[in-house]
């Protein structure tokens, strides 16, 4: 992510891009900003809009802002020409503006926002009847809460007059407030105030040399303070204030000139202007650091896409597979599942239907069910454990990431609700039902008609032997009815007779031992399905497996989408933003 080059924001521009920023801080989503600190951007973007509602008007607010003794007061009543500021006027507490306005001038709408923080002093100064000025506590004396607060309510203001002398423009604490005011540096003034030390003593040569090294010095650490051309005001304002015509030395009329002279509406609506630009850019500049977050979050959702697609996982996802169907009795469901008593006929259809009856074993059907439940159950629990590996490595990644929260904490917390989500159970189990079926609608037609081959063989064998050689060829010699009464007479008799019960009795014989052959074949040719069928399964689950992770792929995909969508917009919002690492200049 690169820094934003500052650029002035146009009214209008200013008017949608706050109206965005409320839009982005309203989002309940993928918004890498702690709750606390949204609303207090939020309310900072409201009193943003109503100091642009009310850009027009003409009070310019004034502040005075430097350390103890450097003469505020004094410097208060030099501009006004009269004693508005007065020892009488102490603060109720050190970190309490004074905010000094002429009767007839109101005060500024803005200024509501920070009722409780200052204390109001009105005076009749015709002199600054349109001007406010506003005397800011002594920074040196502040502890840090009330620096803070004081900063924050600099934001108010539309000029600064940053007071200091010849004793204390060298405090460090001076510039480390001037970095961290939220105003635009054109509408700052430094003023070097009681510059007259100098030429107290009537009898001192090079004064004026002296005053010349202090100002350049005071200049040089104004502009490492990040000011490059700062207007720079060398005064008295005790001198002023006793009304002694000004020493050659003495700015103070240049000063008073240029902080009172007469600014029409379009002069003062570019004050207001350029500090409302300002302090657009210190808001939305806060949205830099979450956009870098984001920026982490979408290469985190990158990685942990890529990782569930690459080679290691799916040879893992085939592995949860095959333990699942190794670890069962798979093969016994499997076969049973497939026994079609219409594949049996005759005797091995009576072994069948004995073996079931003997084992009380469930119809193939119902045994396709419990085996489909069984194998959907047990590929649920291990898969559960996949995805519990799935969510440990997702949230190493975000920590590896540098998320933080709470933009970690939501994108993990909709990750894991996706993952909770996802079940392959039901559609296991309608996988293996599914191939069951199929396997089944195949079958095996051609054992029936080998057995009533077999079966006729045997019977035709019996026939034959019961009608005897003799009558046999009587009934080729003779063809025709009464040839063939004579026939089955002839093999009724024989059927009741020792010899054709022997008949009968090796007839059965033969066809039990048939039978039994051809259900040991049965069995046999099923087991080998079986084998078959599993292999099926194999590629039918991984299908189901796949689905499932490719259902958390793209709720990983639509996290990535819309949170491209949200930085989209904030880099809309602060691309003329300053980064945070360079003062705004």
């Amino acid at each position: 992510m690169g820094s934003w080059e500052t650029s002035p924001i146009g009214v209008d521009d200013l008017g949608r891009r706050l109206r965005d920023l409320k839009s982005i801080l309203d989002g309940g989503s993928f918004l890498p900003l702690p709750d606390e600190e949204r609303h207090a951007l939020r309310r900072r973007a409201e009193d943003l809009e109503d100091k642009l509602r009310h850009l027009e008007e003409r009070t310019l607010l004034i502040g005075l802002v430097g350390g103890t003794g450097v003469g505020k007061s004094t410097l208060m009543n030099a501009l006004s020409e009269e004693s508005i500021a007065s020892v009488s006027h102490r603060r109720p507490h050190t970190d309490r503006v004074l905010i000094y306005r002429h009767v007839q001038c109101p005060l500024p709408r803005s200024l509501g926002h920070a009722q409780g923080f200052f204390t109001e002093v009105t005076h009749q100064a015709d002199a600054v009847r349109h001007v406010i000025m506003a005397d800011l506590p002594d920074f040196d004396s502040l502890v840090r809460e009330h620096r803070d607060r004081v900063i924050a309510f600099m934001e108010h203001l539309d000029l600064v007059l940053w007071v200091s002398t010849p004793e204390k423009y060298a405090d460090g604490r001076f510039y480390e407030m001037l970095r961290e005011a939220p105003k635009a540096r054109d509408n700052f003034i430094f003023v070097l105030n009681k510059a007259d030390i100098f030429f107290s003593d009537s009898g001192a040569s090079g004064a004026l040399d002296e005053l010349n090294a202090v100002v350049r010095s005071f200049g040089r650490l104004v502009r490492e303070a990040g000011i490059r051309d700062p207007a720079l005001y060398v005064i008295s304002a005790r001198e002023a204030l006793q009304g002694l015509e000004p020493s050659s030395w003495n700015q103070f009329p240049f000063l008073r000139r240029w902080v009172f002279r007469e600014r029409d509406a379009k002069e003062i609506r570019a004050i207001k202007g350029a500090n409302l630009d300002v302090e657009f850019h210190a808001l939305a500049g806060r949205l830099h650091e979450g956009m870098l977050q984001l920026e982490r979050a979408a290469h985190f959702l990158d990685e942990l896409a890529a990782s569930a697609e690459d080679e290691h996982r799916v040879a893992d996802r085939k592995a949860l597979v095959r333990a699942v169907l190794d670890r069962m009795p798979a093969q016994g469901g499997v076969v049973h599942s497939l026994e079609n008593p219409q594949d049996l006929s005759g005797a091995a259809a009576v072994l069948s239907w004995l073996e079931r009856l003997g084992t009380s074993s469930p119809e193939p059907s119902q045994a396709g069910s419990a085996f489909a439940a069984e194998v959907s159950a047990a590929l649920e629990k291990r898969f559960r454990q996949h995805l519990e590996g799935i969510r440990e490595h997702g949230a190493a990644l975000a920590f590896q990431a540098g998320l933080t929260d709470p933009l970690r904490s939501e994108l993990l917390e909709r990750i894991h609700r996706s993952l909770e989500n996802l079940s392959v159970a039901e559609s296991a189990a309608d996988a293996v039902t599914a191939v069951l079926e199929q396997a089944r609608r195949v079958g095996e037609t051609s054992w029936r008609w080998r057995q009533r081959l077999w079966s006729f063989v045997v019977t035709a064998s019996l026939l034959l032997a019961l009608g005897g050689q003799d009558g046999w060829r009587a009934v080729l010699d003779r063809p025709g009815p009464a040839t063939l009464v004579g026939l089955c007479a002839a093999m009724v008799e024989k059927l009741f007779s020792g010899q054709g019960l022997a008949a009968l009795a090796t007839w059965a014989f033969l066809q039990l031992v048939l039978g039994a052959r051809f259900y040991r074949d049965y069995k046999k040719s099923l087991q080998r399905r079986g084998e078959a069928i599993i292999d099926s399964l194999q590629s039918a689950l991984e299908a189901v497996v796949r689905r499932a992770v490719e259902e958390h792929l793209e709720v990983v995909r639509r996290c990535r989408e819309e949170m491209e969508g949200r930085k989209n917009l904030m880099e809309q919002i602060v691309r003329a933003a300053p980064s945070a690492d360079r003062p705004v200049s």
